[in-house]
């Protein structure tokens, strides 16, 4: 298969922070099955990640030589995903642009509120230039999302779409999943790429995206937006305008059997949805817990105490939504236990009740606090993880500090100097991607923002109260 989005090359931005996380993402691709790979590093991103394209041919031609001694029937080719605004062409000079595999097609993203006629503006202004724009996953941009039928004209005119192969997945936003399902009934997504970032989470697959395609929509279909189009496109040749739509497979009648039968059971009385069978037995609080688990508040994020038997609920997908697979570790997300069962308390004598044994309501949090309340924690960790490898190198630099002739000295100073730049660009971009993601997944509930401007203000402040405190301590013990 073909993967045209992937961030594959280590040190330039949000993915990979070294050559060897790199090739575990490159052995999770090739795994998946996929043999040709576009890497496309951030460019003009607004959270930094600025290198030139010569930097990027360096680093690429280096991930290069180290894939094809691992994986030589593994090509890769080197793009960007090129994030544009309306405000970069209102001037005399164009933005720099590099296009993919030196063709003229360019993967092309945007802010995701950006109206409607500034994406109009920046395509036309593409295409003026002689670029072919691929978008890069719009049904992540609202004002795609509100009008489809606004992608079909803008198809017509030669714009292509990429969709990411996780929009299919159920643990993403409802209103995603169902957008890139009308793009495919429409017939006008061209590729569904990874958008890969990682080897543990937004990994770089795209089998079981093609399996759904081919699944749901056929396999024609499938060939022709993972494979197809993609070869085309490396080619530099055409991609024709779609013609017909693609409407849904029916599934077939027995794949409904389940759902069937289980209908059938509540409607002959066997199974009734208070929770129990046949009047006993199973306890009703286990179905209200399951569908509505109760999350505790930041300052009681502690397991609640053990009864004799258990049962742990993390946060549900719905609630978490777009946090893909590993991105929050499971001890870092609240956990609930569920009351034991009439079962496991028949035998107790009943208590009166009293004012000292009623228990209170625990706090409902909403879907966006639950959201928050995970991302602060996986943040806060983070923040752990940069103090103490900075306590770290200042340990060994004051030990440097010691060494004689100067020569080494300086030398040796040096090298931890060279460690803390890329500790400060490693931790950089880990915080900032985690307050992108959170901030996407907040802005997909509609929800206030306000948490991410001031998380972020908090991280660069620590930082610099930590750098000039080791700076006092440093200078203090050179001129000692």
């Amino acid at each position: 298969m073909f993967d045209i989005h992937c961030h594959l090359i280590p040190g330039l931005d949000d993915g990979p922070a070294t050559i060897e996380d790199a090739l575990k993402m490159a052995k999770t691709a090739y795994d998946d099955g996929t043999r040709h790979l576009v890497c496309t590093p951030h460019m003009h991103h607004p959270l930094g990640f600025e290198s030139s394209t010569a930097e990027f041919r360096k680093a690429f031609e280096k991930l290069e030589k180290a894939l094809k001694e691992l994986y030589p029937d593994m090509v890769i080719y080197l793009g960007a995903e090129v994030y544009l605004s309306a405000n970069d062409f209102r001037n005399d000079k164009a933005p720099d642009i590099k296009t993919i595999s030196d063709t003229n097609y360019v993967l092309v993203e945007f802010d995701k509120h950006s109206e409607a006629k500034d994406i109009a503006f920046v395509l036309h202004e593409l295409q003026y230039l002689g670029y072919k724009p691929v978008m890069a996953h719009p049904e992540q941009y609202r004002a795609c999302r509100d009008d489809l039928e606004l992608l079909t004209v803008w198809r017509k005119d030669g714009i292509l779409f990429q969709c990411n192969a996780s929009s299919l997945s159920k643990k993403r936003h409802a209103t995603v999943r169902d957008a890139v399902s009308g793009m495919l009934g429409m017939g006008i997504i061209d590729f569904i790429a990874s958008d890969g970032h990682g080897h543990a989470r937004r990994k770089p697959c795209l089998k079981a995206a093609y399996k759904q395609v081919a699944r749901d929509y056929g396999k024609e279909t499938a060939e022709r937006i993972f494979n197809e189009n993609p070869g085309r496109l490396l080619s530099g040749g055409h991609i024709g305008e779609v013609t017909g739509k693609f409407p849904r497979k029916r599934k077939p009648v027995w794949q409904y059997s389940a759902v069937l039968a289980l209908l059938m059971c509540v409607l002959t009385g066997s199974v009734n949805l208070t929770g129990k069978r046949d009047g006993e037995g199973l306890n009703a609080t286990w179905l209200a817990v399951e569908t509505h688990p109760e999350i505790q508040t930041v300052a009681e994020l502690q397991p609640a105490a053990e009864t004799e038997s258990p049962i742990e609920t993390q946060l549900t997908d719905e609630a978490l939504n777009v946090i893909e697979d590993e991105a929050i570790p499971e001890s870092r997300v609240p956990f609930n236990t569920i009351a034991a069962s009439e079962d496991d308390v028949a035998d107790e004598p009943d208590k009166p009740i009293t004012d000292s044994n009623v228990q209170p309501e625990p706090p409902v949090v909403s879907e966006s606090d639950s959201v928050i309340i995970a991302y602060t924690s996986y943040l806060k960790t983070l923040e752990t993880e940069y103090l103490q490898e900075a306590e770290r190198y200042f340990k060994e630099i004051q030990a440097a500090l010691t060494i004689e002739p100067e020569i080494e000295r300086q030398k040796a100073i040096s090298d931890i100097l060279d460690e803390v730049g890329l500790l400060e660009s490693q931790s950089d971009n880990k915080v900032n991607k985690a307050l992108y993601d959170m901030q996407s997944d907040l802005e997909d509930m509609h929800a206030d923002i306000g948490i991410v401007t001031e998380i972020r203000e908090h991280y660069y402040i620590k930082k610099e109260e930590t750098a000039e405190r080791y700076r006092l301590e440093i200078q203090k013990l050179y001129f000692d």
